[in-house]
């Protein structure tokens, strides 16, 4: 049996019914069991035999971290941390999402898994800090790390960029932080593959879209992609901006590319470039409209 926290957003609402396909018996939970009590996690658990935790809880306001910090810790840092204690006296594994933030975006080529974190935010302090404790509760763990990640609930970067263009003003993205996007559909499929294949794997892996791309490169794929299917009528322009310009309170790493030259190894992990998964997404969106 499987348990996702954070069922109900971008990537749990992905996750669940990819869960479903594959056979596999889960329960899902949002809000209503605080990643941050060990007491409620504990009580939510008695009496179910998991085998898998899987974490997509997580406070993602990047900006209003830099004044919120003692919430997003909670979430992000103690979080994964009560998780690793609770799996690991369940006998259970547990599957936790981090991201590209832990790093400080100064490589010059994609990010591996051993490349030490140096995360310049609170936001990715946070998350580097869960990945540590996470570590140290229980051996038997999976942390992916993602990015740029989007789809269809919630807020994200394309849903944004959309709206901006579909009313008519010209949007703005910023053309000096590369990374790599990712659908949250295909992040689902290969968690599902992970928690359904040999229980051995264990260990840091990175999941993302194939490839890179600026924000600004991202936003006018957005733009010709839902052009060409028709979500977007009229003139539609994106404009390049410097990160400086957006008045942002949280630093974000210049480059943050993740490597998948590691979990592509791994058997049933599909991998594709990032711009054919957009492709995918907008086409569904398009069908769904």
């Amino acid at each position: 049996m499987i348990w996702v926290l954070g069922a109900r957003g971008l990537l749990g609402s992905e996750l669940l019914p990819a869960l479903d396909r594959a056979g596999l018996k889960v329960f899902g939970t949002g809000r209503e069991v605080d990643i941050g009590d060990p007491r409620a996690l504990a009580d939510f658990s008695r009496g179910k035999a998991f085998s898998w935790i899987v974490n997509c809880a997580a406070y993602t306001a990047v900006d209003k971290a830099e004044s919120d910090s003692a919430a997003c810790f909670r979430v992000n840092a103690e979080g994964p941390a009560n998780l690793g204690r609770l799996a690991e006296s369940l006998g259970a594994a547990c599957l936790h999402i981090s991201s590209d933030y832990v790093f400080d975006g100064r490589a010059r080529e994609a990010y591996r898994e051993e490349d030490e974190p140096n995360p310049l935010s609170v936001y990715g302090k946070s998350k580097a800090e869960g990945e540590r404790a996470l570590r140290k509760a229980c051996p038997r763990h999976v942390i992916l790390r993602t990015a740029w990640l989007y789809g269809s609930k919630g807020q994200d970067f394309v849903s944004s960029v959309l709206e901006v263009l579909r009313s008519g003003a010209e949007a703005k993205a910023v053309a000096d932080q590369v990374g790599s996007p990712t659908w949250s559909r295909d992040l689902a499929l290969a968690i599902a593959a992970i928690v359904s294949g040999p229980s051995g794997l264990q260990g840091t892996w990175h999941y993302a879209g194939s490839g890179a791309a600026s924000r600004y490169e991202f936003a006018w794929a957005i733009r010709d992609e839902a052009s060409r299917l028709g979500l977007l009528s009229g003139s539609c322009h994106v404009l390049p901006a410097g990160s400086a310009a957006m008045g942002r309170p949280a630093p974000r790493p210049a480059f943050s590319a993740l490597s998948t030259e590691k979990i592509g190894r791994i058997p049933g992990i599909r991998l594709r470039p990032w711009r054919e998964g957009l492709a995918e997404f907008l086409a569904l969106k398009r069908v769904n409209a």
